[in-house]
């Protein structure tokens, strides 16, 4: 069974600069087969959801993110 995950990337000021939905590879995957993913602008940090919930959420691109 495959995972799906949001990544949030954040810039230093926790403002969302790119949002990518992606697939977690299985237990087990050779490190050469694993996918890097890179946000489309520069970020500092990430975070990870569960797939689905930043569309279900309205989180979007530009938000800032609280933490706490």
């Amino acid at each position: 069974m495959m995972l799906s995950l949001d990544m949030l990337f954040l810039d230093r000021h926790f403002v969302i600069v790119d949002i990518q939905t992606t697939l977690v590879e299985p237990l087990g995957t050779l490190d050469s087969e694993l996918h890097t993913y890179r946000p489309d602008t520069p970020a500092m940090y990430v975070m990870q959801i569960r797939g689905g919930l930043s569309d279900a959420s309205g989180i979007v691109v530009g938000a800032h993110v609280a933490i706490r």
